[in-house]
C-alpha cells in the first residue's frame, strides 16, 4: 500500500470518527444498526470504527445496542 493511499484512508477514518462523535453529542445515542443510515458510514467500515472508538473509550454501548458518547469522547471533541 502506498503512502498516498494510507494518508487518504487515515483522513477518511478521522472524518468518520468526528462525524460519529458529533452526531452522538447532538442526538445522545444511536442504534448500532442505524449508524450507517444516520451518519453515512459504510457497512464494512462500521464495525472497525466502533471497535476503535470503544477501545479508546470515546463511546460506550448501552442496552439494546445503543451507542452513546462518553465523557472522554466529549473531551476529545473539545480538543
Amino acid at each position: 500500500m502506498n503512502i498516498k493511499k494510507i494518508k487518504h484512508n487515515m483522513k477518511e477514518a478521522g472524518r468518520a470518527v468526528e462525524q460519529i462523535l458529533k452526531y452522538l453529542k447532538e442526538e445522545g445515542s444511536v442504534n448500532i444498526e442505524d449508524l450507517k443510515d444516520k451518519i453515512g458510514i459504510e457497512e464494512e467500515k462500521k464495525g472497525a470504527l466502533i471497535d476503535f472508538l470503544l477501545n479508546l473509550k470515546l463511546i460506550g454501548i448501552e442496552r439494546n445496542n445503543q451507542i452513546m458518547i462518553t465523557g472522554s469522547g466529549l473531551e476529545f471533541l473539545g480538543l
